[in-house]
């Protein structure tokens, strides 16, 4: 983060000392002016005498300035039209999380979802929500959907201590605010349920349940260290790494990387439970697209890689050629590419069928290099029973190759130049004179790949 200029911190040093100690954390005066009054608001309605009040708002102002979220110093924060209570502990909640949950009820109401679309005369909807946090996911529905819905049972469950109270705490405030009003007919609660525990989700699947929703963990461990996108100094500092990042001890599923371990078992989760719909947050574009498969009727799978990180040392690595690298210098700091990569092997072309278009076009010089790394890294792909499994191989600057096992049994090849010599064999057909690319090479090995443009 820039350093303040000089001048601004004088600036705001002659209008207000609590605006001066806003400033590291606001960056402008403006919004330290709004966050001062809010403050200023704050503890005129929360503070008994009068004469605390000037003590109180400095040391808020000083704890503001300091990185601590705006959220945890007033103690709250609207969603929606309710108030959630915020604390220490337990994470805030983001405005994108209310867009989505308000967008939700819009499409429940409007019998927009498939097999949700009650008659007039009963309404019923039961709701679960995986990791609620606050609780701000199942009551803002459950308040929203209460005058809607005959019958309305909604669930928020969680594993964190300081959740579940928060929660509760939460559904007892707002009710005494007036913005919700629980019944025999309409259900609102908060439960300890650890979605990785099978035991816990029985009682769970005896019941019926129309929607599933979840905001998980879902930030590599790299994006945490490193405070990539929006996960800044002040989320990492202040606010739990548990509601963030998935536990180092949890189980990853076989071609599934650790900061998408929730979505695993959230899918499974509603094989069992059988919802009409589930609604899943997401961290960024690019974690949609590698969950996403590449075309209509192709599943995701999460590569794995059988590389070679030192001499004689081979080591299974997942994610696309550009993950696995940085995995491969994590655990061998030496560890080099060669210089010049092999040279292509030189496929039967005569068992091979090319399709080009029908993908969103791509830089043709960036899959070269995803192409050229390909070749120099040592080691044997390996990807799920089929048909139509896919796995990103590599992906870089929104360039994407795809590698799909149409076999029913795993698919394994004992180099990626395979891979690497199919993609060029697109680029050759496709684009012999082009700057854009994209297409699908059928291999006679009942595999396939994709060149096209993703988010990366």
């Amino acid at each position: 983060m820039p350093r303040l200029l000089p001048w601004l911190l004088r600036q705001a040093k002659r209008q207000s000392p609590n605006l001066a100690a806003l400033l590291p954390a606001c960056r402008d005066i403006r919004s330290a002016r709004n966050e001062l009054r809010w403050i200023e608001q704050h503890v005129h309605e929360t503070t008994r005498r009068v004469s605390h009040s000037s003590r109180r708002v400095r040391e808020l102002c000083q704890s503001r300035g300091r990185g601590v979220p705006l959220q945890y110093v007033l103690g709250s924060q609207p969603f929606g039209h309710l108030d959630i209570k915020c604390r220490p502990g337990v994470l805030i909640p983001r405005p994108e999380t209310e867009a989505y949950t308000c967008h939700l009820v819009d499409l429940i109401k409007k019998g927009q979802i498939p097999g949700l679309n009650p008659a007039r005369g009963e309404r019923e909807v039961n709701i679960v929500d995986f990791c609620t946090g606050t609780g701000c996911i199942p009551l803002l529905l459950f308040a929203s959907l209460q005058r809607w819905a005959t019958r309305l049972n909604v669930l928020g469950v969680d594993i964190a201590d300081a959740a579940l109270r928060l929660a509760n705490d939460n559904v007892h405030h707002n009710e005494e605010l007036g913005n919700l009003s629980v019944n025999q007919l309409q259900k609102l609660q908060i439960s300890r349920v650890d979605v990785l525990n099978d035991a816990d989700l029985e009682a769970l699947a005896a019941m019926r349940w129309d929607v599933i929703v979840s905001n998980p963990p879902y930030v590599s461990q790299r994006v945490w260290d490193y405070g990539h996108g929006q996960l800044g100094y002040s989320v990492r500092k202040y606010e739990p790494k548990l509601a963030l990042v998935p536990g180092q001890g949890i189980a990853v599923p076989d071609g599934w990387q650790h900061q998408d371990v929730f979505y695993a078992r959230l899918l499974d989760i509603a094989a069992m439970l059988r919802p009409k719909a589930m609604l899943l947050e997401l961290g960024d574009e690019a974690q949609a697209m590698s969950l996403q498969p590449p075309a209509p009727g192709y599943g995701v799978e999460t590569l794995l890689w059988d590389v070679e990180v030192a001499r004689g040392r081979f080591e299974t690595l997942n994610g696309t050629i550009q993950e696995v690298y940085a995995q491969v210098l994590r655990l061998n700091p030496h560890f080099k590419l060669p210089e010049d990569p092999p040279v292509a092997r030189g496929l039967n072309r005569k068992r091979s069928t090319v399709r080009c278009g029908n993908w969103p076009l791509t830089s043709k010089d960036r899959i070269q290099e995803g192409i050229n790394y390909l070749r120099r890294l040592n080691g044997a792909p390996r990807n799920g029973p089929g048909p139509s499994n896919c796995g990103r191989v590599s992906c870089s600057y929104n360039a994407a190759i795809w590698w799909c096992n149409d076999n029913t049994v795993p698919k394994t090849l004992d180099s990626w130049n395979w891979i690497a010599d199919s993609a060029q064999h697109i680029l050759n057909t496709c684009a012999p004179g082009a700057n854009m690319v994209s297409g699908q090479n059928f291999e006679s090995g009942n595999w396939n790949t994709i060149v096209r443009r993703d988010s990366c």
